[in-house]
């Protein structure tokens, strides 16, 4: 049952499963008719399910030449916060979307102004430093809000904890607007972004994939680092947001990890657009 219910979970498609208990041919012969109990993943649709499900009902009352059913109500299979498949994949493509886009996006802007000297300009003009970083943030939430809707519109079934996953996509935004914000004050054309995208692609996402395949064999420091990365904990909230179980102190930690890194990288964005403010 455990291997089915962990099939299900990480199921990339629609599928049902049934249990087929020991005395299944007994039932059959007494009653000459007999009930199985099917299983689904939470995220296949009810219309999707009954076909399903009459098409098996129709093929195993033909194998067993009896009438059978299979009762699907309340078996539904929820995901675990550390499932692979479906639920990793929907995850890791939502924060590809609200981080790598938004990082792309922000440092953008701001190049294009630093070559286009309009930066210079919005400098010396009563608009501060922090006016700036307020306006590119605005941008770039919208941004990050948009590529996570454009997601979460095809995989609406996968979600359980809607308040949950609207502070991840959140908490992500700021996160990846504030990054976005130091690497446009540092970066100064078009290659040197292209380049630091690479990196910052490496350092975002990679870990992602690590705490996926991480198992008991790995050094106890990578597996105690790897938790405290900012994305890390991000697609961990996600993932959670589909489980029908949620751990309140997991959660709280991985939220204070995002927007802790987030306000230490404003921070840093806010020196470095004072820096150029005063040269």
């Amino acid at each position: 049952m455990n291997e089915l219910e962990d099939a299900l979970r990480e199921s990339s498609g629609k599928a049902i499963g049934i249990v087929v208990p020991a005395d299944f041919d007994d039932r059959l012969s007494q009653y000459n008719t007999a009930a199985l109990e099917g299983y689904a993943a939470h995220w296949v649709c009810p219309e999707d399910l009954d076909e399903m499900r009459t098409i098996l009902e129709a093929k195993i009352t033909r194998a067993a030449g009896k009438p059978v059913s299979i009762h699907t109500g309340g078996n539904e299979i929820y995901p675990r916060p550390d499932s692979g498949g479906r639920p990793f994949m929907v995850a890791l493509v939502l924060l590809i979307a609200i981080t790598l886009i938004t990082v792309m996006v922000v440092p953008q802007l701001m190049i294009e102004e630093k070559e286009t000297r309009t930066l210079d300009v919005l400098l010396i003009s009563p608009a501060s430093a922090n006016d700036v970083i307020a306006g590119k943030t605005l941008a770039g939430i919208v941004f990050a809000l948009v590529g996570a809707g454009v997601v979460l519109l095809f995989n609406t079934a996968m979600v359980q904890s809607w308040g949950l996953l609207i502070a991840a996509v959140f908490c992500g935004a700021i996160f990846a607007v504030a990054l976005g914000l130091l690497l446009g004050t540092i970066l100064e054309n078009q290659q040197s972004m292209e380049f630091a995208l690479g990196i910052v692609f490496v350092f975002l996402i990679f870990p992602a994939f690590l705490m996926q395949v991480m198992n008991a064999e790995w050094p106890e420091l990578v597996r105690n680092i790897l938790p405290w990365i900012p994305t890390v904990a991000l697609n961990s909230m996600v993932r959670t947001s589909f489980s029908d179980t949620l751990e309140s102190t997991e959660i709280f930690t991985s939220i204070a990890i995002v927007l802790v890194s987030a306000v230490i990288l404003y921070a840093l964005a806010t020196w470095r657009m004072r820096k150029l403010e005063s040269a």
